[in-house]
C-alpha cells in the first residue's frame, strides 16, 4: 500500500511537471526582430567598403545575440517607400524610425551615420604619419515603449601611415563602443 501511494505521488508530480513545461513552451516569448538601416555617409567619405564593413559588424553582433534580423532588401524597400525613393542623407529622426518599425513589424530599429571621416597624411623627412578622425552617431528606436536614443563615438589618432587599414580599425572601434551602448540600452528596456 505504501509503495502504491508513493508511486501515485511520483506519477502526479511527473504529470504536473509536464503540464507546467508544456504551458511554458506554448507561451514562449518570440525573438526580438531588429531592422538595421545601412550606414549613412553624411561625412561624404564615399567609400562603399567602409559602409559594408560597418553593416557586417553590426549584423554580426545582432546575430550573436540571437535576435531576429530583418532582411536588407525589406529594409531598403521600406526606406524607399517612406522616404519617397530618396536615400537617407542624415541620421533619421524618431518619427521616421517609428514608421519603419511599423512597416517592417520590427521591435527595434538601428541606424548608424558616419558624421566625420578624415585622413590627412603629414609628410616628414623620415616617415609619413597620418592623422585620422572618425565620428559615428547611431540611433536606436524601440517600439515596445516608443523610445528613441542616440549614441556618439569618436576616435582620433596620429600614427604611421597605413592607408585604409587605419580608417577601418577606427571604424570598428567606434562600432564596438556603439554596440556596447546599444546592447545596454536594449537590455535595460526590452529585457526587463
Amino acid at each position: 500500500m505504501f509503495k502504491q501511494k508513493s508511486f501515485y505521488k511520483l506519477l502526479l508530480l511527473v504529470i504536473t511537471m509536464l503540464l507546467i513545461l508544456s504551458a511554458a513552451i506554448c507561451y514562449a516569448v518570440p525573438p526580438i526582430k531588429i531592422a538595421i538601416i545601412p550606414p549613412i555617409d553624411s561625412a561624404k567619405y564615399g567609400e562603399p567598403e567602409l559602409n559594408q564593413i560597418a553593416l557586417s559588424e553590426m549584423k554580426e553582433n545582432i546575430i550573436n545575440q540571437k535576435y531576429d534580423l530583418a532582411l536588407d532588401s525589406q529594409v531598403e524597400s521600406a526606406i524607399k517607400d517612406i522616404n519617397q525613393g530618396n536615400p537617407l542623407k542624415s541620421l533619421p529622426k524618431k518619427e521616421f524610425l517609428q514608421l519603419l518599425s511599423s512597416k517592417l513589424s520590427a521591435d527595434v530599429v538601428i541606424a548608424v551615420e558616419f558624421t566625420r571621416i578624415s585622413s590627412v597624411v603629414l609628410p616628414s623627412l623620415y616617415s609619413s604619419n597620418e592623422m585620422r578622425n572618425i565620428s559615428l552617431t547611431s540611433a536606436v528606436y524601440i517600439a515596445q515603449n516608443d523610445s528613441y536614443k542616440t549614441f556618439n563615438s569618436r576616435r582620433n589618432e596620429t600614427s604611421e601611415s597605413d592607408g585604409f587599414r587605419g580608417i577601418k580599425r577606427l571604424t570598428k572601434e567606434c562600432l564596438a563602443e556603439i554596440e556596447r551602448n546599444t546592447n545596454k540600452y536594449l537590455k535595460s528596456i526590452v529585457l526587463q
